[in-house]
């Protein structure tokens, strides 16, 4: 990294009171950071402007103890939004396009004098996306999805369920596509930095 480079970093406004935000790791402005300090994001990562990163504690009279992490080496594109009342879990080296939306949780939609935004929310399960993964634009991944590494996700598809390593996805629900030969051994830490 130049030394331009470093000081640029060390002078652009981190997040305030992020839980983490690894060396080399910037979120550009405009962003929006709830519950930032249950964030913890690695080293050298660029989350592009207007995402929304929201570890959300309290709603609709709920408590929650929430937790997000992004690995090292990621990059996360514009208008992404990821949030979690249980966990969301992004691992190394994984690649999010434009407008990407993940959760564990969703609102209520039970009929009645109650709008979908004031009532409580509901808890879907930890997402964990694994390493070296890529998620093409506007996809979204739903409560409860744990995809392996080096997964693929293609432009729009919703993923409901999980998927193992080196699944390639697609559709609205995400199907099985095709299955990618997987690495037998991670790549060496001077490789990891071609993201």
């Amino acid at each position: 990294m130049s030394a331009l480079r470093r000081l640029a970093l060390a002078l652009y406004p981190r997040p305030a009171h992020i839980g983490a935000l690894g060396r080399g790791s910037v979120v550009l402005l405009p962003r929006r950071v709830q519950g930032a300090p249950h964030v913890r994001i690695g080293a050298d990562v660029v989350v592009q402007p207007h995402g929304w990163i929201a570890a959300v504690e309290q709603y609709a009279g709920q408590q929650w103890r929430p937790r997000i992490e992004i690995g090292d080496h990621c990059r996360i594109g514009r208008h992404a939004v990821i949030t979690a009342v249980e966990r969301v879990t992004l691992g190394e080296g994984c690649l999010l396009s434009e407008q990407v939306f993940i959760s564990d949780h969703a609102h209520g939609t039970d009929p009645g004098p109650v709008a979908p935004a004031r009532q409580p929310l509901a808890p879907l399960g930890a997402v964990h996306i694994g390493r070296h993964c890529f998620i093409g634009i506007r996809a979204c991944i739903l409560g409860g999805v744990t995809l392996g590494d080096h997964c693929v996700v293609g432009a729009n598809a919703v993923v409901t369920r999980s998927f193992p390593a080196g699944s390639v996805l697609a559709g609205a629900p995400a199907r099985l596509v095709r299955t990618l030969p997987v690495p037998a051994t991670p790549a060496p830490a001077s490789e990891r930095h071609a993201v």
